[in-house]
């Protein structure tokens, strides 16, 4: 029986999404894709064949997630996902939902401690991509003694090469430089503190965690694992589908490898508070000062940022081309990071498909301002001092879509700034 072609508010109601209401707390679509991973996993665990569940069941949830994550991932949302399920008019009419569901349901089902790990995850944990520079260190091969910098354009395809130490190093699997080159593959983990990911490896160093392998049906067949780790971006790994498929190649053979996979660990159960030694137990946390909360306010928005796809049809591409950018602030609508990376990764991104380029700082050659939540003091002055246009994410949109020319945000009024950011307290300019 071939399968039917469902709405997006279909699929969220097979994921276990029984109302619009369930997305009431959330301020964007980042926001709303963790509240059906969590109804997802919830309804897995309870329909996984393992348990007993119904195999049936759970596999029409299961591919009703992977059609959303899959239109998530590769910027189909026209709309928000409470949207969605009040079956508004669906503009992604090119996608095609009958190949994802015959793609997902005639697969393999990963075993239920797969999908206990993915369940304890809001967050992915990790992000694969090409180096940027070469200015970022294997943390592998860094803790090695006596690695010494070596010339680093032999790492440039993440081959094996020469080492040289100067002491008795073990030796390793990647055999490389402390240094990774540019465009070679790197794996990093989130910082949850800074909201942003670090602690990179050279992927021939990288250990495979248990919550991915466990996940791979049949590790030996690469269309399969290259499938698998694809179902697990924006869940448990991200930057997966930015890659090209000789990068993905790489990747998934090192993900095949079994000798590449860290061991199983076992969770500490958190003793009961009887059970905590006085010397040891901790003091009652003091509630939040005033400054804390007024950030936390400032930084809560209503608006619900889509980001545009350069394939959708109903966009203008290239806009930004020859245009260079400046991002000051935090972009809670956009989501993705946290703390004083919020959204900030995404908005580049997004600015950089478009043909525009990000910097990191205003000069004479910078075009426009984007500011978001809390911009920083001195950009936002030296920005107004050169007289460059300041956008917001909503011109941003604008203008890609068509609904604004790029040559009219001078005349638009300045997005509302409530107060700069905390790291600029002694410098704080009123604008």
């Amino acid at each position: 029986m071939s399968p039917r072609t469902k709405s997006i508010g279909q699929c969220l109601r097979d994921c276990g999404i029984s109302s619009a209401e369930d997305f009431d707390s959330c301020e964007n679509t980042n926001d709303e894709f963790r509240v059906v991973k969590r109804a997802y996993f919830a309804k897995s665990l309870v329909e996984h064949p393992d348990k007993g569940g119904d195999a049936e069941l759970f596999r029409k949830t299961r591919t009703a997630f992977e059609v959303i994550r899959d239109l998530k991932d590769k910027g189909h949302l026209r709309h928000s996902f409470k949207e969605y399920l009040a079956d508004v008019e669906d503009t992604s009419a090119d996608y095609n939902y009958d190949d994802v569901y015959q793609n997902f349901n005639s697969s393999e089902v990963p075993s239920y401690d797969h999908f206990a790990e993915a369940a304890a995850v809001e967050v992915p944990g990790y992000f694969v991509e090409p180096a940027k520079s070469a200015r970022s260190q294997c943390v592998k091969c860094k803790a090695r003694k006596g690695r010494t910098k070596k010339d680093i354009s032999t790492m440039g395809d993440t081959t094996s090469t020469a080492i040289v130490t100067t002491g008795n190093a073990k030796s390793s699997k990647c055999k490389g430089p402390t240094y990774i080159a540019k465009d070679a593959l790197r794996v990093g983990s989130l910082d949850s503190t800074a909201g942003s990911y670090g602690r990179w490896n050279h992927l021939p160093c990288w250990r495979v965690p248990y919550r991915v392998w466990s996940g791979l049906t049949m590790p030996e067949d690469p269309r399969l694992v290259l499938q698998d780790l694809l179902g697990m971006n924006e869940v448990l790994l991200a930057g997966l589908s930015d890659l090209t498929d000789e990068q993905k190649e790489l990747f998934v053979s090192h993900c095949m490898e079994q000798g590449n996979w860290a061991r199983k660990t076992k969770k500490r159960a958190k003793p009961e508070d009887d059970e905590i030694p006085a010397s040891k137990s901790k003091r009652p946390k003091k509630e939040s000062s005033d400054l804390n909360t007024k950030r936390e306010t400032a930084i809560t928005v209503s608006n619900v940022f889509i980001i545009p796809s350069p394939d959708s049809t109903d966009v203008v591409s290239n806009v930004f081309a020859g245009k260079r950018f400046v991002l000051t602030g935090v972009f809670p609508e956009i989501g993705g990071g946290a703390g004083l990376n919020l959204g900030k990764d995404r908005l580049k991104k997004t600015i950089e498909s478009f043909g525009g380029r990000v910097t990191s700082a205003v000069s004479g050659k910078t075009d426009y301002l984007i500011a978001g939540k809390d911009p920083g003091a001195s950009k936002f002055t030296k920005a107004a001092a050169r007289r460059l246009p300041i956008m917001s994410t909503k011109s941003v949109r604008d203008v890609i879509c068509g609904g604004l020319p790029i040559e009219d945000i001078q005349n638009i009024s300045l997005p509302a700034i409530e107060s700069f950011s905390a790291g600029y307290s002694n410098n704080r300019i009123a604008y």
